[in-house]
């Protein structure tokens, strides 16, 4: 359940007046707190509900980056946390991170505080500054994570900006098609109705194409908002539809090959920085099963009990050979056998995001003269169908 912000204005113990924001599931929880502060709380104001998106991973990632930077400058975490609450400028992340200071002068570790907020920190936060905190490398572990974050999103970036272009250049030329189907195609009809002569076949086929997108043009303007606006509402609630939706993702062919180099990315630059944590490989497989991918969670979870039994990475992975394509299981191997597991991951870390970025760049280049040639076909056709009567009629009136 997604929280709120509130304002609020209390008295103190002391008799003064104290303004401030908290977060909570109600109104309640907010004078319960201000009450086991010693406050007296006069008003409390509702701000705004906290969503998903509003813990963005730039956010989080800057966050990261900052404490890394005080913790290595010699400041001491807690009161990192403190500068780095009031210094920020969204309301909301200034009373998290006020939340994890409090939970921290309590007495809780930074990694057990983070296990707190599951929606703001995924598992591999709280799993690799645990690490950090063991090994008293803290700064270290933070700087690593927000550099592995901050390289995954703009990952990420690079392969939704590659598939947002044809996206929206197919959507403007099937409205631009339909609109003129239904606007300009029946002024076209009419004027050709006057001259009582037969009307070309692909005339004749373009013409019933517009009177049956006319009669259904009410339906063809609101069913793709519909979907546009209603999907992503039921994609977030149906897990189901959500594994259908990437089993069809990744059966495209250059698609598919786009969606598995990121997600292979993504795994191997956690193993890769897992490994050289101190984590052994089941924790770090564990850590990794947070991709957003269900087909890989799915195999990660059977590969990390067949490591469990015994056998080792490269043979656990075989079996699922599509989802780890060559040379994932040859560079384990070796790894596996020269001890430098680490190095490989980084290096298969390295050769799926250069093979990403390669991708969305074909991707691009390949659709961008298919859609040219797309959306001149269905343009073109249309205007032929338009103009082929007029050019019939001018050659009956010469030879007559």
């Amino acid at each position: 359940m997604p929280q709120k912000l509130y304002s609020w204005l209390a008295l103190t113990s002391d008799g003064e007046l104290q303004r401030g924001e908290s977060i909570g599931n109600a109104r309640q929880h907010i004078y319960l707190g201000l009450a086991q502060r010693g406050y007296q709380p006069l008003r409390v104001r509702y701000r705004q509900t906290l969503t998903q998106r509003y813990w963005k991973a730039v956010a989080r990632i800057a966050l990261f980056k900052q404490v890394a930077a005080l913790l290595q400058a010699g400041l001491p975490l807690l009161n990192a946390l403190r500068l780095l609450a009031e210094q920020h400028e969204r309301p909301g992340w200034r009373c998290l991170i006020n939340a994890l200071a409090d939970d921290i002068a309590e007495g809780d570790s930074f990694s057990d505080v983070l296990r707190r907020y599951p929606q703001v920190f995924p598992g591999l936060y709280p799993t690799l500054v645990a690490v950090g905190e063991m090994t008293g490398k803290l700064d270290v572990c933070c700087q690593q994570l927000a550099m592995q974050q901050e390289q995954q999103l703009q990952l990420q970036k690079r392969v939704k900006q590659a598939l947002r272009y044809p996206g929206f250049v197919l959507g403007v030329s099937i409205t631009v098609s339909i609109i003129m189907l239904i606007a300009v195609l029946p002024e076209f009809a009419s004027l050709y109705a006057s001259f009582e002569t037969p009307l070309p076949p692909l005339t004749q086929h373009v013409l019933a194409l517009a009177e049956r997108v006319t009669h259904h043009a009410l339906l063809l303007f609101t069913l793709p908002v519909s979907i546009v606006l209603g999907y992503p509402v039921c994609r977030a609630r149906s897990m189901a539809l959500r594994r259908q939706e990437e089993r069809v993702l990744l059966k495209i062919p250059l698609l598919g090959a786009l969606l598995r180099g990121e997600a292979l990315s993504y795994l191997f630059t956690l193993l890769a920085l897992t490994q050289r944590a101190g984590l052994t490989l089941p924790a770090g497989l564990t850590a990794a099963a947070t991709l957003p991918y269900f087909a890989y969670q799915e195999a990660l979870s059977s590969i990390l009990r067949n490591i469990e039994q015994g056998n080792s990475l490269q043979q656990s992975m075989t079996p699922y050979s599509t989802l780890f394509p060559a040379p994932c299981a040859q560079l384990i191997r070796v790894g596996e056998e020269t001890g430098a597991l680490d190095n490989m991951f980084d290096q298969l870390a390295q050769w799926h995001q250069q093979q990403t970025a390669q991708r969305t760049e074909t991707l691009t280049h390949t659709l961008e003269p298919l859609l040219i040639v797309l959306i001149g076909g269905i343009i073109g056709t249309l205007l032929i169908a338009m103009y082929l009567p007029i050019f019939q009629f001018g050659n009956v009136m010469a030879n007559a």
